[in-house]
């Protein structure tokens, strides 16, 4: 009886290590949810003064059809997140979140791709942390990115500078 438990055991936990390989492997936010047909991106840029009241925030969409959608899609499904173990707890416990000291010149982005037929998913770069939501789990979920702080750095220039365009337009 011993040795039939401890067979059990051994082979729940390589049960267990092998389900926490495949779930951290690198995979795109849109593998998160396939369904998804990308009709429009909201993009929220948060960028951080000395101050609360420096803060300075941007807000647009682009139409996932347009040239820029589709290069935007394009370059966010080049980027592999990997995805924490802990994360089908973290769905079900309330959240933890105590928030973070921000600096001058840090930035949060927050990009939504809405579909054509509902659902969303979401990507959310936060100075150096990334995240990701889905329209179906109450919060953000923590994921690395490997070579995160300089992808969050590019992505975060365009994204700026198409702000910028989009707000001299309107």
């Amino acid at each position: 009886m011993k040795k039939h438990w401890k067979i059990s055991a051994a082979a729940a936990l390589a049960a267990v290590i092998c389900w926490c390989i495949w779930y951290s492997q690198p995979i795109t936010v849109f593998d998160l949810k396939p369904e998804l047909e990308p009709a429009v991106i909201d993009i929220y840029i948060q960028r951080f003064g000395d101050s609360s009241e420096k803060n300075e925030s941007l807000i647009f969409d682009v139409n996932a059809a347009t040239p820029e959608g589709r290069v935007l899609l394009e370059q966010l499904e080049v980027i592999r997140i990997r995805r924490s173990p802990l994360n089908p707890l973290r769905k079900v416990l309330p959240s933890t979140f105590t928030g973070r000291q921000t600096q001058d010149g840090q930035y949060n982005y927050v990009i939504h791709v809405f579909g054509a037929s509902g659902g969303w998913i979401a990507l959310q770069i936060f100075i150096d942390e990334w995240a990701y939501d889905l329209s179906e789990q109450p919060q953000y979920l923590p994921c690395q990115v490997s070579g995160g702080k300089s992808i969050a750095q590019t992505l975060g220039d365009e994204l700026w500078q198409m702000a910028q365009q989009a707000k001299s337009i309107s």
